[in-house]
């Protein structure tokens, strides 16, 4: 709990620094952005951590560090470090627990490595491998399946449910987030053809899975 104040002190720090009327970077960063990119590399890399209000904290002090990341390096600055920020995205990606109280720092991870993607000259290095590309689509396959906290929301409160997973209004959902970025991917001249064919062989298995075992209908 003694580390809350600290993540929300971040939190408010990677806030103002961030013009969010423009998405411009603050003319600090123009004569020395260093100091500051570490200090949202590490709050990245740090572990998320339990308990709701640490678990909270840790959420919007990532989010906001990952937005302001995402700036600074469609600025121009900080270039050197695509790649640990890129990593440390992916592996928080990976990391992130299934709870609601994550899915806007889920967001805010696929727009920030979406965000260096759109950039040509760190585009080719964004993902460092086949087996990476590779690992990358199967993840964003199962993030755009039914969670267990979705199908239980459809239950409890089928109103509701409806309301956030509509189209439009749907955009701070992990599975549109996922979506959106498998276009943007799908897209890029770096990686667009790896990542159909890779996609063709994931969504046939998923239809082997589905023939195999007709119940399945979250593999349909």
């Amino acid at each position: 709990d003694a580390q809350v104040p600290l993540l929300e002190t971040f939190a408010c720090l990677f806030d103002v620094l961030l013009d969010w009327n423009c998405l411009c970077v603050h003319p600090v960063f123009q004569h020395d952005a260093e100091p500051f990119a570490t200090a949202l590399l590490t709050v990245l890399e740090a572990p998320l951590g339990k308990g709701e209000a640490l678990l909270c904290a840790a959420c919007r002090a990532k989010q906001s560090a990952v937005q302001l990341g995402a700036a600074l390096l469609q600025a121009g600055l900080l270039a050197p470090l695509a790649a640990r920020f890129i990593a440390i995205c992916w592996r928080a990606l990976q990391d992130a627990p299934p709870d609601q109280d994550c899915d806007s720092l889920v967001v805010a991870l696929f727009g920030g490595v979406q965000a260096v993607l759109s950039i040509p000259t760190l585009a080719a290095c964004t993902i460092p491998s086949p087996q990476a590309l590779e690992a990358m689509c199967q993840h964003l396959l199962t993030t755009m399946r039914l969670r267990q906290v979705d199908l239980d929301l459809f239950e409890d409160d089928p109103m509701q449910y409806m309301q956030l997973h509509a189209e439009g209004n749907d955009t701070h959902t992990r599975r549109e987030a996922a979506r959106t970025f498998l276009k943007a991917l799908s897209q890029t001249a770096a990686y667009g053809p790896q990542t159909l064919d890779i996609l063709y062989q994931l969504i046939c298995n998923l239809r082997d899975e589905y023939l195999q075992e007709a119940g399945n209908w979250q593999a349909k």
